[in-house]
């Protein structure tokens, strides 16, 4: 009996080198959705766009303390950089959290989007990742003048290989001797040092309202009465 010999070559002529030239339901179907959303996806854009809706180019949900902004891009985002991207600029930032220039000697300036990143649902802005914060402050060196001194040259974040702060290192103690407590400042008290009027303080002469216990600051009384006869 013959044996039946199988070459590579004669498996090879077995297989349809034609077979992607023919059309099949899965292919046209596959052409047809591809090239509709994409003309629906279009079409939706450009609708939103000549209805002034950006929101159909926004990231993500905004954070709680910008909700109320949800629907203004122009407050943030006044910097055209590219054909669908606008960038919140610093001077935008500014123009509600104005404060002093954080360094005057600093080298390198990130953007504040850089650290405090907006459109990731509602978040809390100011808790930045470590990572954010090294990148500037890993190294706590200064060089003056007349001065040079290394705190820590090697930090890794704020709960891990951070330095201690000064007001908690052992052995430091409040060098300030006036003692603001409630034993002293519930007596009563003179108006002056020569004087003989004595006047008993209340919660709201130090305090706001019972729902806030934020310290007032340092000459303003709820109760009106003049600073300067409060020193002692």
């Amino acid at each position: 009996m013959a044996r039946f010999t199988r070459t590579t070559k004669k498996l090879a002529q077995r297989i349809d080198l034609q077979y992607f030239k023919r059309s099949s339901p899965f292919r046209r179907w596959r052409f047809l959705l591809s090239v509709g959303l994409t003309a629906l996806a279009v079409v939706w854009l450009a609708w939103q766009t000549l209805g002034r809706n950006n929101r159909a180019y926004s990231s993500g949900q905004m954070a709680t303390a910008h909700s109320l902004l949800a629907t203004q891009c122009a407050a943030c985002h006044v910097s055209r950089t590219g054909v669908f991207r606008e960038h919140a600029t610093n001077q935008a930032c500014l123009e509600c959290h104005d404060g002093p220039i954080h360094h005057a000697n600093q080298v390198f300036a990130p953007d504040c989007a850089s650290c405090h990143v907006e459109h990731r649902g509602p978040v809390r802005l100011a808790a930045t990742s470590d990572t954010n914060c090294t990148q500037c402050h890993g190294s706590l060196q200064a060089k003056g003048g007349s001065f040079s001194f290394a705190v820590d040259r090697n930090i890794e974040g704020f709960h891990s290989r951070h330095p201690e702060f000064a007001a908690l290192r052992s052995g430091k103690g409040d060098s300030g001797t006036i003692r603001l407590n409630h034993s002293v400042h519930l007596r009563k008290l003179r108006v002056s040092p020569n004087g003989p009027e004595e006047i008993q303080l209340d919660c709201d002469d130090c305090h706001r309202t019972p729902g806030d216990k934020r310290p007032w600051r340092f000459g303003e009384t709820s109760s009106g009465r003049d600073e300067a006869q409060l020193r002692t």
